[in-house]
């Protein structure tokens, strides 16, 4: 359900939904979750060509699909936490899935849009916790940082193949980069400067993203600032601080 730089395929959408719908002691009742297929809706096909629809979700019996506010139509939620709409013809704009309870009320929404051109790159700290986690300059311990080629709303562009420069000011050096991509063979762990691409380190992104991994230094802690540029986008930048053990 995840590419090899760990980033979710729509298959993680499904078994988000089965892990949300299925009771435990923290929460005995099933969590709304939707979440609509295709991501990709910028030039999945053709205009006017049969996209398929469908969605994963929980919480929820009922849901409705809308392209560009048209309703699809509305559909049973099957046992399997599936909604199906079969071939749409394809309009950029927006998709957007609603689901509903049986009282009718709104349980949740997912919508994606048709993206603009590349504007800039975005870094952000990818963190699975509600509240950001701690970074020890033990030498050891790393941050996980996207890189998401954007449009001028802030959207992935999906059709994205930029080469990203990766850079790292303060007490990081850069571990590895990895994008998903299984036909890339270019190596995600080089950069030193007895390795090829002299001492550069460099990824292109795949769907729009790419991950660099920033490795913090013993016994010296202070800020780490990590930079990517990229030709024809604004380049991003992220800082993180490593604390002293």
């Amino acid at each position: 359900m995840l590419d090899s730089a760990g980033f979710p395929k729509d298959r993680a959408g499904y078994y988000r939904s089965v892990w949300l719908s299925a009771p435990s002691a923290a929460s005995p009742s099933p969590q709304p979750y939707m979440f609509v297929s295709p991501q990709d809706w910028t030039a999945p096909v053709p205009v006017g060509n049969p996209v398929r629809v469908y969605a994963f979700l929980s919480g929820a019996s009922i849901a409705e699909a809308f392209v560009n506010g048209v309703s699809l139509g509305l559909r049973n939620v099957s046992q399997f936490g599936y909604a199906d709409w079969g071939s749409v013809p394809f309009q950029s704009g927006n998709l957007t899935a609603v689901s509903y309870t049986d009282a009718g009320a709104v349980a949740a929404t997912s919508t994606v849009l048709t993206v603009g051109p590349p504007v800039a790159l975005r870094l952000s700290l990818i963190n699975s916790s509600a509240v950001p986690r701690p970074y020890i300059a033990d030498g050891v311990d790393v941050a996980l940082i996207q890189c998401s080629v954007v449009d001028a709303s802030g959207s992935v562009v999906p059709f994205s193949s930029h080469l990203v420069t990766f850079s790292v000011n303060g007490p990081g050096d850069i571990y590895g980069l990895a994008n998903g991509d299984p036909a890339d063979h270019t190596p995600d762990k080089v950069g030193r400067t007895d390795l090829p691409y002299g001492g550069i380190w460099f990824k292109q992104v795949f769907h729009g993203l790419a991950l660099a991994i920033v490795q913090t230094r013993a016994g010296n802690p202070g800020s780490i600032l990590v930079s990517a540029s990229s030709p024809g986008v604004k380049g991003g930048n992220v800082t993180f601080f490593a604390a002293g053990t």
